[in-house]
């Protein structure tokens, strides 16, 4: 080869830009598509910057680049226009021991979803990530993922921040300036509301610890093994939450680092507001 074209296949290869590509897992155990949106836009985003994603949940991208699915359950049982509004009172029982509903919802999920035949299959295969993405909200039972492919996880919550979530990263949930999800107080709160903040979310916390955490940990040991970690102490290791709130909205609220707003994610591209 020539000293020209030595120079050549140089000055070809500086000018090549240099493109770092993640193998990403992200898991989406929730079977409502409402709140299936963020992920499905944050998946597009992946895409597009050029990481190969694999996807394990109820709604696929119609996408085929870069990007695998595997379905968790048949499309009839999916949850699209599910859930009326109207059928919740709002009565002080209700949002007191929406716990209850949280925990049974939590465990029918962590077992129909591990007993299904397309995550067996998953978790039989012999895959390598970089990093995974995955629901951090109503139950920690498919943390139990970060512990097999030992990688960083970034958890998404499609609600405002729960109280036992908070927690996990260090944050403050001080009862005085943020409300409860499930209680209808906003700021500034009086002195009884604040009260009943704090009741109910040391309740929250102590029933998640307890209950819903504890049978979670017990379902995901009879795939992963005697010797999984604490459900608690992996959570405790989750790198960053995105969470679907925005302070136009909720209000500013104090958030550590490893907490950052993506409300709004889901509508895409920001269309120009029409003069009137």
């Amino acid at each position: 080869m020539s000293i020209l074209e030595k120079v050549l296949v140089l000055t070809v290869l500086i000018g090549v830009p240099v493109v770092y590509s993640f193998k990403i897992l992200v898991f989406n155990p929730f079977p409502a598509k409402s709140h299936s949106l963020p992920f499905l836009k944050i998946t597009e985003g992946l895409i597009k910057k050029g990481h190969q994603v694999t996807s394990v949940g109820h709604f696929p991208l119609e996408t085929t680049t870069n990007y695998t699915h595997v379905q968790l359950r048949k499309p009839d049982t999916l949850y699209v226009n599910f859930y009326d509004l109207k059928s919740f009172s709002g009565s002080r029982s209700q949002k007191w021991f929406s716990m209850k509903m949280v925990n049974a919802y939590a465990k029918s999920l962590c077992e129909k979803d591990f007993a299904s035949d397309s995550v067996r299959s998953f978790l039989n295969e012999m895959n390598n990530f970089d990093v995974m993405v995955t629901l951090v909200m109503t139950n920690d039972c498919f943390l139990s993922l970060m512990h097999k492919y030992k990688v960083p996880v970034v958890g998404i919550s499609t609600l405002a921040m729960p109280t036992w979530t908070a927690e996990k990263f260090g944050n403050p949930s001080n009862p005085s300036l943020m409300p409860n999800i499930v209680l209808d107080h906003v700021n500034p709160m009086g002195f009884w509301a604040r009260m009943e903040n704090l009741l109910v979310g040391v309740y929250q916390i102590l029933f998640y610890d307890f209950f819903v955490v504890s049978i979670g940990e017990k379902t995901a040991r009879e795939y992963f093994g005697r010797d999984l970690p604490s459900l608690r102490s992996i959570a405790f290791n989750v790198s960053l939450l995105l969470e679907n709130t925005y302070f136009t909205y909720y209000s500013p609220l104090p958030w550590v680092p490893a907490i950052v707003e993506m409300g709004g994610i889901q509508t895409g591209k920001i269309h120009k507001l029409p003069n009137v």
